[in-house]
């Protein structure tokens, strides 16, 4: 009977050691002075690895690293990774295959869970001072190609109000949004830039965590954080970093200088832009000033000539009036006078009749000119009036102008 202290493993295998090993899926290669492989297991046999006679470090040359400074490397043989251990005292390695944990690893880390806010930058700001045929060209892009975006990577998104979106992914689409460097950021704005509209798109991630709460809380920090430094760009947050992305281009997550200098460079765009719409916004301002102004003044002039020929035929017609009174008069005498003489009376009556009509006419004609007169006299003061606005609002216009130039 053996002791429990003094019974080992190899006396209680004894020949079954190789069975053992093969169960386990552990495989030895032994190595002479000058790392030439002077033997294999019979599990590495079986597997179809025959290095017997070949240098070790020709057959690996990553194994280099466990005769320095490490004792354990992964290495890949025939499609399957192992852990490789060395023994450098008996110049014995120790292959233990890893393949399915690796590939359950993987699968687990792949399938952990990622959170994201994504907002389009001055979403609001396009949509009050557009027309409505492109505010609703404006929502309906913007919605549909952040959907679209979706949709082909296999996220869950989810729209919250009309500039936000909360993205539920795993880690596999995270790193490829990684490789593609956010691509879908440059697309929207170039895209939004094609119709028009100075906008883009800010994303937040949080990711690194088992619990949603944390997830979401982590997302949240990260979309704030991408606010404060300008939008336009990616950040993602962990428990224990923080990592930031630029759009346009950039080949990695950034750090924040370069973050900083992409954010700058974004204002650049922006105030260029905005300094065209103002260059433009003067001068068609003052096309508008001008052309008014113009029209303001011609119907002036026109107005004026027009109301003092009307005032000229006022004074005519009343001296006219008052002749044929005075002519009235005389007749009138005259008809006094002609008691005897029937045929010259009828005559003097006739002549009386027919200036007293044209007296009537003469009336009714004073009194039209009169009040056109008065209307054109009224239309005059108003085109006065709207000058004298217009002068003052192009006044103020051009301070505020001055002011936004600055």
């Amino acid at each position: 009977m053996f002791s429990e202290t003094t019974y080992s493993v190899k006396e209680a295998l004894n020949n079954e050691s190789k069975n053992a090993l093969i169960f386990g899926g552990i495989g030895l290669i032994k190595y002479d002075e000058n790392r030439n492989v002077v033997w294999v297991s019979d599990l590495l046999h079986e597997l179809g690895i025959r290095i017997v006679g070949k240098k070790l470090l020709e057959w690996q040359p990553l194994l280099a690293i466990l005769f320095e400074d490490e004792d354990v490397r992964t290495i890949d043989i025939n499609s399957r990774r192992y852990e490789v251990y060395n023994s450098r005292n008996n110049r014995l390695l120790f292959l233990k295959d890893v393949t399915d944990l690796t590939t359950i690893e993987k699968e687990y880390n792949d399938q952990q869970l990622c959170v994201a806010y994504l907002t389009i930058d001055n979403y609001d700001d396009s949509i009050e001072y557009a027309d409505e045929q492109k505010s609703v060209m404006i929502e309906t892009t913007s919605r549909q190609m952040i959907f679209d975006w979706a949709k082909d990577n296999g996220i869950i998104l989810k729209r919250y109000k009309e500039d936000g979106y909360l993205a539920v992914f795993n880690e596999r689409i995270y790193r490829k949004q990684v490789e593609v460097h956010f691509c879908i950021l440059d697309e929207f704005k170039q895209k939004m830039e094609s119709i028009g509209a100075v906008m883009s798109l800010s994303m937040g991630i949080g990711r690194g965590s088992k619990v949603l709460r944390e997830l979401d809380e982590l997302a949240f920090s990260a979309i704030s954080l991408s606010y404060s430094r300008g939008g336009d760009q990616v950040a993602v947050k962990t428990l224990d970093e923080v990592k930031t992305a630029a759009n346009s281009g950039n080949k990695a997550l950034s750090d924040t200088s370069t973050l900083l200098q992409k954010s700058r460079l974004y204002a650049g765009d922006f105030s260029s832009t905005f300094s065209e719409n103002l260059s433009d916004g003067k001068t068609v301002f003052g096309d508008i000033y001008q052309s008014v102004s113009e029209q303001l003044g011609d119907f002036e002039a026109k107005a004026g000539k027009a109301d003092t020929t009307i005032k000229s035929g006022i004074d005519s017609i009343e001296d006219l009036t008052e002749k044929n009174a005075q002519i009235l008069n005389h007749l009138s005498e005259l008809n006094t006078n002609l008691n005897g003489d029937d045929q010259l009376l009828t005559t003097v009556n006739e002549e009386i009749s027919k200036l007293q009509k044209q007296n009537a006419s003469l009336q009714e004609l004073l009194t039209s000119l009169k009040s056109g007169s008065a209307g054109l006299e009224s239309a005059l003061k108003t085109a006065k009036d709207t000058t004298k606005e217009l002068k003052t609002l192009s006044s103020k216009n051009k301070k505020t102008l001055i002011c936004l130039g600055k």
